[in-house]
């Protein structure tokens, strides 16, 4: 839909982390009188299986409206902790990160939750690869001599590979590190209903470029002491308004949730941004 007009490319950052966490915590309830505090810690390492970290500055492409002319211009930067496949147990980084805890309760009337998520650090130097490039490229296609008479000379004079790789960035083999996209998150829970309604108002911050901070309120409707409906509303983080729902059914040693934290960008994606829907898979024994 761009042919003949200019995309726009511009401040695009792309992160993806694949890795295995493996974490080891405490935590603590104290009471005092009405009053109890609870608080937790946990410590994770890191295994970094690979992560790739893209972002562009002021980039554009224009396609010709008969689609024979490319123009090109890229400031592009591409770090990953590994090209090709990688195994489940590789190890192309290390880092480690942090988790915190921090809750007041009057016997159960109220709740206030303090938590801060994923604070930490990652270091990719096995074997990383980068891409960088600030060019300006006007493609117009390749010109075959005949089209009636191939011969191995005909294909040695048009030079794809240098061609093709004088647009291509630099490579190299640089180390490099990224702090961790925490999560800080502050909600107050407050019981009605003879407890069948749990009404939630918190507020969340997520370490992530332009996030701001997201503001929600959470109703969790018990059907059953195990099972519960949700809804909640939000404005913050990349969109205007998050509207999503929950339903989670729990059993003796299991968990069970399936939910949306923005249904309007799942049921209309082309109108509403943040479409997601996750399932969460939980055992206790």
């Amino acid at each position: 839909r761009f042919a003949g007009e200019t995309a726009d490319l511009s401040n695009i950052l792309f992160r993806n982390f694949i890795y295995n966490q493996y974490t080891l915590g405490v935590k603590k309830k104290i009471d005092y009188g009405n009053y109890q505090m609870d608080f937790g810690i946990g410590l994770s390492f890191l295994q970094i299986i690979n992560q790739q970290d893209i972002s562009t500055k002021t980039s554009s492409l224009y396609t010709s409206q008969d689609g024979d002319t490319l123009v090109l211009n890229y400031d592009l930067t591409y770090n990953t902790a590994r090209e090709g496949a990688n195994t489940f147990f590789q190890r192309n980084g290390l880092g480690a990160s942090g988790d915190f805890h921090l809750g007041f309760m009057n016997n159960n009337k109220w709740k206030l939750s303090i938590d801060m998520s994923d604070v930490g650090y990652m270091y990719f130097r096995s074997s990383p690869v980068n891409y960088t490039a600030a060019k300006s490229i006007q493609f117009r296609g390749i010109v075959i001599p005949d089209l009636l008479h191939f011969t191995p000379q005909t294909f040695d004079t048009l030079n794809l590979d240098s061609a093709i790789r004088s647009y291509l960035p630099t490579k190299s083999n640089n180390q490099y590190s990224l702090f961790f996209p925490f999560t800080v998150a502050v909600v107050f829970s407050k019981p009605v209903m003879h407890d069948r309604l749990v009404l939630n108002f918190g507020m969340q911050y997520r370490h992530l470029p332009k996030y701001y901070m997201y503001g929600f309120i959470k109703a969790n409707y018990f059907i059953k002491p195990d099972m519960v409906f949700s809804v909640s509303g939000g404005a913050g983080g990349y969109s205007w308004f998050n509207l999503g729902v929950e339903f989670d059914k729990r059993w003796k040693y299991f968990d069970l949730a399936l939910g949306t934290s923005n249904l309007l960008g799942l049921v209309l994606p082309n109108h509403y941004t943040g479409a997601g829907l996750y399932l969460r898979l939980g055992s206790c024994f």
